[in-house]
Protein backbone atom coordinates (compact mmCIF):
# COMPACT_ATOMS: atom_id res chain seq x y z
CA UNK A 1 0.00 0.00 0.00
CA UNK A 2 1.30 3.66 -0.89
CA UNK A 3 2.14 5.96 1.68
CA UNK A 4 -0.18 8.98 1.39
CA UNK A 5 1.26 12.17 2.51
CA UNK A 6 -1.24 15.44 3.94
CA UNK A 7 -0.16 18.64 2.74
CA UNK A 8 -2.18 21.93 3.76
CA UNK A 9 -2.48 25.04 2.16
CA UNK A 10 -4.75 28.20 3.71
CA UNK A 11 -6.06 30.82 1.29
CA UNK A 12 -6.08 33.76 2.89
CA UNK A 13 -7.91 37.17 1.71
CA UNK A 14 -11.05 35.39 -0.31
CA UNK A 15 -13.82 37.59 -0.70
CA UNK A 16 -16.49 35.32 -1.10
CA UNK A 17 -18.75 34.03 2.07
CA UNK A 18 -17.54 30.81 3.21
CA UNK A 19 -20.52 28.26 2.56
CA UNK A 20 -20.11 29.06 -0.59
CA UNK A 21 -16.74 28.10 -1.08
CA UNK A 22 -17.04 25.32 1.27
CA UNK A 23 -19.63 24.34 -1.46
CA UNK A 24 -16.90 24.16 -3.97
CA UNK A 25 -14.44 22.55 -1.49
CA UNK A 26 -16.50 19.49 -0.78
CA UNK A 27 -16.57 18.47 -4.57
CA UNK A 28 -12.92 17.81 -4.27
CA UNK A 29 -12.17 17.13 -0.91
CA UNK A 30 -10.15 13.43 -0.43
CA UNK A 31 -9.46 13.45 -4.40
CA UNK A 32 -6.18 13.41 -6.29
CA UNK A 33 -4.41 16.68 -7.67
CA UNK A 34 -5.21 16.21 -11.09
CA UNK A 35 -9.08 14.71 -10.43
CA UNK A 36 -9.85 17.72 -8.13
CA UNK A 37 -8.24 20.18 -10.82
CA UNK A 38 -10.33 18.26 -13.73
CA UNK A 39 -13.41 18.94 -11.55
CA UNK A 40 -12.66 22.14 -10.38
CA UNK A 41 -11.77 23.52 -14.38
CA UNK A 42 -15.38 22.27 -14.78
CA UNK A 43 -17.19 24.18 -12.43
CA UNK A 44 -19.38 27.17 -13.07
CA UNK A 45 -18.80 28.94 -9.59
CA UNK A 46 -16.63 31.77 -8.98
CA UNK A 47 -15.78 30.53 -5.56
CA UNK A 48 -13.57 27.37 -7.75
CA UNK A 49 -10.99 29.97 -8.64
CA UNK A 50 -9.67 30.46 -4.59
CA UNK A 51 -10.23 26.76 -4.57
CA UNK A 52 -7.80 26.18 -7.47
CA UNK A 53 -5.35 28.19 -6.29
CA UNK A 54 -5.03 26.57 -2.83
CA UNK A 55 -4.71 23.21 -4.73
CA UNK A 56 -1.98 24.81 -6.75
CA UNK A 57 -0.06 26.03 -3.79
CA UNK A 58 -0.21 22.98 -1.35
CA UNK A 59 1.22 21.04 -4.89
CA UNK A 60 3.92 23.62 -4.80
CA UNK A 61 4.35 23.42 -1.21
CA UNK A 62 4.51 19.66 -1.24
CA UNK A 63 7.18 19.44 -4.12
CA UNK A 64 9.57 22.23 -2.86
CA UNK A 65 9.09 21.74 0.88
CA UNK A 66 8.56 18.28 1.75
CA UNK A 67 10.32 16.69 -1.19
CA UNK A 68 7.31 14.67 -2.60
CA UNK A 69 6.42 13.96 -6.41
CA UNK A 70 4.61 16.66 -8.29
CA UNK A 71 2.73 13.27 -10.17
CA UNK A 72 0.60 12.63 -7.33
Amino acid sequence: MADQYTVRSYAKGVDQTPRKVSLVASLVRRRTVADALVILSHTPKRAALPVVKAIESAKANAVNTHGLDAKT
